[in-house]
């Protein structure tokens, strides 16, 4: 396996993230769908956006989320 590295940007959340979890894309401002993967680790979460496809990883206890790379961008890096 071949390690790449890839830069994120950090994006904070906007405003106060409560019990209703309600995040929105930082691209299109659509509503994310919010994904729970690991039952252990409520705070870390998978954001998708239906609008415009994009893939979020958010850290909801630190309030900041960062955009993964797409299927182009990780096949060109």
């Amino acid at each position: 396996m071949t390690s790449v590295p890839l830069a994120l940007n950090r994006i904070r959340l906007d405003g106060k993230l409560d019990d209703s979890k309600r995040v929105r894309c930082p691209a299109c401002r659509d509503y994310l769908f919010l994904h729970q993967p690991d039952e252990e680790c409520p705070d870390r979460l998978l954001g998708t956006c239906d609008e415009c496809h994009a893939w979020f990883l958010i850290d909801a206890a630190g309030k900041v989320m960062v955009r993964l790379p797409d299927e182009a961008e990780l096949r060109d890096s």
